[in-house]
């Protein structure tokens, strides 16, 4: 900032006014003989400072806005009385971009005297808009502000005719600096008795910072509505992408063992490339829909180790935009935490979700808590994916004041599309579901109706995030051990386990298969030791395939388990080896890297 040119007020002991330097003339006007609460009556803080500086024998300096800069000081003699007064000087600062909020005008009162065509306002409203006086003509006025002159009297007239008994404008005008201000304007009549000479009074209010901070929080909803549809139409499609895999499975599968059994008979030639086309059109299908899940999965995200006391506060000054001041936010953080590994924007998108549905629930006033702790979870039932977890989190939980959650929708709010609010997408608890089961955490809501809601996030802390497990990069050997061992494969989709079954049988293994995760339950708790290695859907009724995956290795420890998925928001290959998983597949299945795997597996690697 830089300085421009200075004012200067002097008082005697009696606080009286008894010299101003021009430029304090031509921004306050003449205050000669005035008392220091009249010449200062619209600056409180000013009065403040002023009454520290008599009582304390010591010098002031602060800033009002960003546009003052003022400094009190008071002249003693050696006995430490007040002998001259007190010296106020006010340095006017050009400020650096971006700007602050401009300082708000203080509402005022206005008359209209329309026998002698005056104006009458605060010296406040004049000094701010460059007024000559507190008195203006309606020339004046004309000559100052012609547009909205007009749009005001034409609302006068309506008054003095009897048309309206009152008016409200909203009106846009520059101000002495060059600044924009809007104002609410709102005017009545005091006299229509017969034979008066009317008179119009009414009121002035700059309503600029509110507009402004309206406008903020208006874009701020508006970008997280973008990014809640964009997730919600990641999860729409990365669902649609589970299917279409399904689907795919099979009919690569089932073409792969048409061309093995058509190239054995060699009878017919063209049957040959027929299906050659349809398994090269497979695999075209195959990448459409990766493309898809590229799109769902959000792959192009970059995950890092974050500070979540550093996090939540950065985040706490974007979101204050979007709340009113009437809401209090208490922020408190377990220091020495453990980092959480979590891409930064989703991050935002979880703590920035819950704030704005806390501020809906409070209506304007209320408080929002953000805790953080690290915590041991012995066991513990997912609000969101309705799965059991256990283990060491860091648990952030943000808690608020509100009307609660109605209980008719208590049990859905992760649901896309629905929402207790009545002009809610239904869209943000979606994706904050899809986010945090993406990156192996887990949500806890409680909520009591009229009482409030607390969500609580548990993230598995970074030095457990970032496990991996790459493929074995073997070649297919046909083993005369193959027929020894004993493959149980499990998927709803009753076409895909009659294609594995085939598939394996025609590298000689033995096979069971099981289109039902309870049934496949008990044929592997009746004789856990028949079998070697299991391969499991993760998406079935009843049991997933990590549920089903968790009771089979209570009672075989060191059972390979591969688990194939068409898309999942739970389990990716980056996070198996925590549920004691030892082989990932991706849907379409690729016959020869699940050979591979199980080949591998098998092997004992």
């Amino acid at each position: 900032m830089t300085k421009s040119e200075e004012i200067l007020f002097d008082f005697d002991q009696d606080n009286l006014c008894i010299y101003l330097s021009d430029h304090a003339k031509d921004v306050f006007g003449d205050q000669t003989g005035k008392h220091i609460f009249d010449v200062f009556a619209e600056y409180p803080e000013v009065l403040e400072q002023f009454n520290r500086v008599i009582n304390g024998r010591e010098q002031a300096e602060f800033d009002v806005g960003n546009r003052q800069r003022w400094n009190i000081q008071g002249i003693f003699d050696d006995d430490d009385k007040l002998f001259q007064g007190v010296v106020v000087e006010v340095t006017f600062l050009e400020p650096e971009t971006p700007e602050e909020p401009l300082p708000t005008l203080l509402p005022s009162t206005w008359v209209v005297e329309v026998a002698d065509r005056e104006l009458h306002i605060s010296a406040a409203f004049a000094r701010t808009f460059g007024l000559p006086s507190t008195r203006i003509s309606f020339d004046v006025l004309n000559e100052t502000f012609p547009e909205e002159v007009k749009e005001l009297t034409q609302a006068a007239m309506h008054l003095l005719d009897g048309t309206h008994e009152f008016f409200f404008k909203e009106i846009k005008l520059t101000d002495a600096r060059g600044n924009t201000r809007w104002l609410s304007v709102r005017g009545q009549p005091s006299s229509r008795e017969k034979g008066s000479i009317p008179r119009i009074n009414g009121s002035v209010e700059d309503i600029t910072q509110k507009l402004l901070e309206l406008r903020q929080k208006q874009e701020q909803d508006s970008k997280l509505l973008r990014v809640q549809k964009m997730e919600a139409i990641g999860e729409l499609v990365g669902g649609i992408a589970h299917d279409f895999n399904n689907i795919l499975s099979s009919i690569i599968g089932y073409t792969e063992l048409a061309m093995m059994e058509a190239a054995e008979s060699q009878q017919n030639p063209k049957l040959m490339t027929y299906l050659t086309e349809v398994f090269q059109g497979s695999k075209r299908a195959r990448e459409l829909v990766s493309k898809m899940q590229t799109f769902s999965r959000a792959d192009q995200v970059r995950p890092e180790n974050l500070d979540l006391m550093q996090e939540v506060k950065e985040i706490v000054k974007m979101l204050r935009a979007s709340l009113p001041s009437s809401i209090e936010i208490r922020i408190d953080i377990e220091e020495s935490l453990p980092e959480i590994f979590i891409d930064k924007t989703f991050l935002q998108q979880i703590i920035m979700n819950a704030c704005i549905n806390a501020r809906d629930a409070m209506q304007e006033t209320g408080t929002i808590f953000i805790r953080g702790h690290n915590r041991q979870v012995s066991r513990d039932h997912c609000s969101s994916c309705h799965e059991l977890f256990a283990g060491e989190y860091v648990e952030l939980s943000i808690e608020d004041t509100g009307s609660g959650i109605p209980s008719a929708i208590a049990d859905r709010i992760f649901e896309p599309y629905v929402s207790g609010k009545a002009s809610g997408s239904g869209m943000g608890l979606a994706m904050v579901h899809g986010i945090m089961h993406r990156q192996g955490g887990h949500i806890k809501v409680d909520t009591i109706p009229g009482d409030g809601t607390e969500f609580r996030f548990f993230f598995k802390p970074s030095e457990h995030a970032e496990t991996s497990l790459e493929s074995p990069n073997t070649s297919i050997v046909m083993d005369a051990d193959n027929a020894a061992r004993h493959i149980l494969v499990i998927d709803d989709e009753v076409s895909l386990v009659y294609y594995l079954r085939e598939l394996l049988h025609k590298r000689g293994y033995q096979v069971s298969v099981a289109s039902d995760s309870h049934e496949a339950w008990d044929m592997f708790s009746a004789a856990p030791d028949k079998f070697d290695l299991v391969v499991t859907d993760q998406t079935m009724p009843g049991l997933s395939g990590v549920q089903l995956a968790a009771k089979m290795l209570t009672l075989r420890e060191d059972l390979p388990i591969i688990l194939c998925t068409g898309y999942s928001d739970v389990v990716e290959e980056g996070n198996i080896s925590q549920y004691g998983i030892k082989g990932f597949m991706s849907k379409p299945i690729d016959s020869r890297q699940l050979l591979r795997s199980i080949q591998s597996l098998l092997a004992g690697g």
